[in-house]
């Protein structure tokens, strides 16, 4: 963002000023009324003449309770666009903490889904074929379609612990829930391993599904005299078939 600034607008001698309050107030930008809501302020920079001068915004509180918004300016004598940017730093922390105002989070890149294309790449090779076959179910029915947008740093607990309730709520036994999540666990190791930030996460962490043991099958006595009497039939068949060769 480039401004054009008037005469009155720079403060020569602010090399020597630390206050944001004391800086140079332009008119241009000034708003009054509802405020919006305070940003984060990196500053804007401009070169005017041999010069470079840094801009920001502060609200000043006016006789009648209502806010005005004024813009501030530091011209920097003789110093290099990144002396100057250093230089105007104090100042810009003295306004953000002043507001409250927090610097936004970046947007990462490093997302499950990438995480696993390496994995892809470099360690499920030297799985067997049977264990590539499991891994690549895993990840086909239930990693990538629940976790697969998700970046690295946010799989914290409670995030493992909404995937394992969600895989839960299905169809799926425990001993199914258990192994996906050591799938994931074994991606997530090799990431940690090859420089990605991804939270440490133990399974003993996680309020797993119990595991319920199948009930054997009892048979009725009429359903044990039906067995008895195939494989009394099936004796007699053979040994007929015995006679006859």
């Amino acid at each position: 963002m480039v401004r054009t600034l008037q005469p009155n607008g720079c403060d020569h001698n602010a090399a020597q000023v630390i206050s944001a309050a004391n800086a140079t107030p332009s008119v241009a930008g000034t708003k009054r009324g509802i405020v919006p809501k305070r940003r984060f302020q990196k500053g804007t920079f401009v070169k005017r003449g041999d010069n470079w001068v840094g801009m920001w915004r502060v609200d000043t509180l006016q006789p009648d309770g209502t806010t005005k918004r004024e813009q501030r300016s530091k011209t920097f004598i003789g110093l290099s666009e990144r002396a100057a940017r250093a230089a105007l730093q104090p100042i810009l922390d003295a306004v953000n903490a002043a507001n409250q105002a927090t610097p936004p989070v970046p947007k990462t890149s490093d997302t499950v889904a990438k995480a696993v294309a390496e994995w892809r790449e470099h360690a499920a090779v030297t799985l067997k074929p049977s264990s590539r076959r499991s891994a690549e179910s895993h990840l086909r029915r239930h990693i990538l379609p629940l976790l697969g947008e998700c970046p690295l740093a946010d799989l914290t607990v409670k995030r493992m612990q909404t995937f394992t309730t969600t895989l839960a709520s299905g169809k799926r036994t425990a001993k199914t829930i258990e192994n996906v999540l050591l799938t994931l666990s074994s991606i997530l190791g090799s990431a940690r391993k090859w420089g990605y930030k991804v939270p440490e996460v133990a399974l003993s962490d996680l309020s797993l599904p119990r595991k319920v043991k199948a009930k054997p099958r009892c048979y009725s006595a009429d359903e044990m005299a039906r067995v008895v009497s195939s494989a009394e039939e099936c004796v007699q068949s053979s040994r007929e078939n015995g006679r006859h060769r």
